[in-house]
């Protein structure tokens, strides 16, 4: 009976040996493609899209990748790494496909919203998001308002950024870029400067890296009230900003100045703890 039992169970152990090692190729191969997407050289980035979608569902380590290529300059390798997506991880090409082609703006906020409710299936989109949301800020610029209409896409996409999770260094670091002077919309740098207070929560480690983007925007008109708020909630890490804080204190707008005194009091009390 033993004997019998080792014959069923060598080929067993074998051709899971050959599965595991097949899966590790796969993993290499699809690794080095995603590295492909990044090459200066336009037509090997399509190569590659096109390869990573022949690779199907084999692909599905590099969906990051992938998503991002989406937005490569080159049409072509738009195109191909979208289709690509498809094949790879259809459950975030569906919505991502409303957000991105889609002419009704219901229609694109559902699609963003689609991509938030998949949760952490969806990490492999955030980059995509934010450098989504960049590219739709220039675009903005013009429009007036300090605040996205909440039923926007932009909004719905902000909302599902959070909703999938910020600890991809990349997004954090593509999100200081949203909310800092280089952006012209004054309604993405408050959204994304509302993203980067609910990462830096209440460590003082990562709420130091958000004090030059709160200093930019006190001195940014629709974004200072909201930051001399900001500024208070850090305490004694703002002490930097008092002077700035101090100049609002004279402003002829009520809601700035009264920010600016609160701020105020509450840094310097901070400071004699």
């Amino acid at each position: 009976m033993l004997i019998c039992r080792t014959v069923l169970i060598l080929p067993l152990l074998a051709l899971t040996s050959v599965e595991g090692m097949a899966h590790t190729a796969d993993k290499e191969k699809a690794t080095a493609l995603a590295k492909e997407l990044k090459s200066k050289d336009s037509a090997v980035r399509l190569k590659a899209a096109e390869r990573l979608m022949a690779m199907g569902p084999d692909a599905a380590d590099v969906a990051r990748e992938i998503c991002e290529a989406i937005l490569d300059p080159n049409a072509k390798v738009s195109l191909a790494a979208y289709n690509a997506l498809e094949k790879v991880r259809p459950d975030l090409h569906k919505p991502m496909a409303k957000l991105i082609l889609d002419k009704d703006n219901k229609v694109r906020a559902a699609g963003a919203k689609e991509l938030g409710d998949l949760s952490d299936e969806a990490k492999p989109a955030a980059l995509f998001l934010v450098k989504f949301l960049a590219f739709t800020a220039v675009q903005d610029a013009q429009t007036g308002g300090p605040r996205l209409s909440k039923r926007s896409f932009q909004s719905a996409a902000y909302e599902s950024l959070q909703r999938i999770g910020l600890e991809d260094d990349e997004v954090i670091k593509q999100l200081k870029i949203l909310a800092g002077s280089t952006t012209k919309s004054v309604a993405h740098r408050y959204a994304s400067m509302e993203l980067l207070i609910a990462w830096a929560e209440d460590r003082a480690d990562r709420r130091k890296e958000l004090i030059p983007l709160i200093k930019s925007g006190l001195d940014t008109p629709g974004l200072a009230t909201a930051h001399c708020e900001l500024a208070g909630n850090y305490g004694e890490l703002s002490k930097e900003l008092l002077p700035q804080l101090r100049k609002h204190k004279l402003s002829s707008e009520t809601a700035l100045r009264d920010a600016a005194t609160k701020a105020v009091e509450t840094i310097e009390a901070a400071q004699k703890k």
